[in-house]
């Protein structure tokens, strides 16, 4: 039983990691980043506002972007609602592995290339689906760098 969990688990982690780069950031970092004079800070805020326009967003079975935040001095913030049994699974143990591999996917993820190359701190942060805070994880540029 406790291995099915397990494989669940390590599923799930891998669908919401895979799924939430490659749907949300690739095509609104390249469009609202760089093409404009604006500082960081703005762009990151034309990312936030476009990537809101379509939340919220299910990037899969178990997840649901709610909205993105750009925060002062290079933070883009992501806010996610996971729809888990935390009775059946560990928060430590999916928070440990969701940040071994999202921060993965932060140092190799091409659509997050403009990120990493203008040192934004990116943060993930979670809530079960009764609006309860679970987790965040942040990854600032000595993280991916």
């Amino acid at each position: 039983m406790e291995g099915t969990n397990k494989i669940n688990q390590s599923k799930l982690i891998r669908n919401i990691v895979g799924i939430t780069f490659g749907v949300i950031t690739s095509i609104l970092v390249q469009k609202y980043l760089f093409n404009t004079n604006d500082n960081i800070d703005q762009k990151l805020r034309n990312v936030s506002e476009a990537t809101n326009k379509n939340c919220p967003m299910y990037v899969d079975g178990f997840t649901r972007l709610d909205n993105t935040v750009a925060l002062p001095n290079n933070k883009f913030q992501y806010n996610y609602t996971i729809s888990i049994d935390t009775t059946i699974y560990s928060l430590s143990t999916l928070k440990t592995n969701l940040h071994q591999s999202i921060l993965n996917s932060v140092k190799t993820n091409p659509s997050l290339k403009d990120f990493r190359d203008n040192n934004v701190t990116m943060v993930y942060s979670y809530s079960d689906s009764v609006g309860h805070f679970l987790f965040k994880t942040e990854f600032a540029p000595n993280d991916y760098k």
